[in-house]
């Protein structure tokens, strides 16, 4: 038979969903970096075309800074719509085929206006999952705002990047945490560990000794002056030269691990 075959576009749609690959990024407390690492991930995982690259703020704490302001997303968006991933979930609508894309990344962020002024409420886990396991991409980046009652989202992942800030108080403070991945890792997941702010003030040994890590990626501190610069041009810090000199090579012993 002289038949005639048209492949259509729905298995390169379906191919790109099933091979999601969710890599969470943690830290150990409050305001350690967390974006900080998840954003330069995102970006240098983005330079690869054939990958879509998502990135999702899984955040359960209202009250803290959003990356929505401090990326700029109302510039980067003027004159286009910017999709509430969060609201769509919360009312039990799809988000397939949602998509906010810039700087070839997919962002599904908090947007403050709509949690301040609607009083929304926090998301519940399962509603969280479904976010994670809807959005469009084949790589996520699940940026974990706190540990507290996540136990579900962290078996989500398929890797788990913990970032840690090493002064005292934080490892202190957040010691809970750092017990809570360590358990990950010997149930079987894959833990990257990265310890963000590394400096010569650290002292090594009662570090090393609190932790109790073989093996760990240093990123080293960056310089005030550069996040705020990044900031005021509504870049991402991994984006401005003098930062990305200082987090590539880091970034990319990171990748390779998730690769490997």
């Amino acid at each position: 038979m002289n038949r005639i075959f048209v492949r259509e576009q729905y298995d390169e749609e379906y191919c790109s969903v099933k091979s999601r690959f969710k890599i969470g990024v943690m830290g150990m407390g409050q305001a350690v970096g967390t974006s900080f690492v998840a954003t330069a991930i995102a970006k240098e995982l983005s330079k690869e075309k054939e990958k879509h690259i998502a990135y999702l703020e899984v955040n359960r704490n209202i009250d803290k800074t959003f990356l929505y302001d401090s990326l700029g997303m109302d510039k980067r968006f003027a004159g286009r719509n910017f999709f509430d991933f969060y609201t769509e979930t919360a009312q039990g609508k799809s988000i397939t085929g949602m998509v906010n894309l810039d700087e070839h990344i997919n962002w599904a962020l908090c947007i403050p206006e709509n949690v301040m002024t609607t009083g929304k409420r926090v998301l519940e886990n399962i509603e969280l999952c479904r976010m994670i396991n809807n959005i469009e991409g084949n790589y996520i980046i699940c940026d974990i705002t706190s540990c507290d009652k996540l136990e579900q989202i962290l078996k989500e992942m398929d890797v788990i990047v913990f970032v840690i800030d090493p002064i005292p108080s934080k490892l202190i403070r957040a010691y809970e945490s750092l017990c809570l991945i360590k358990k990950c890792q010997l149930s079987g997941q894959k833990i990257v560990w990265a310890v963000n702010k590394y400096n010569a003030g650290i002292n090594k040994r009662e570090f090393s000794d609190f932790v109790k890590l073989k093996q760990f990626i240093k990123i080293p501190l960056i310089p005030q002056e550069e996040i705020y610069l990044a900031e005021y041009n509504c870049k991402l810090p991994y984006s401005v030269k003098s930062v990305k000199a200082l987090l590539n090579e880091p970034i990319r012993q990171i990748l390779h691990i998730i690769d490997n």
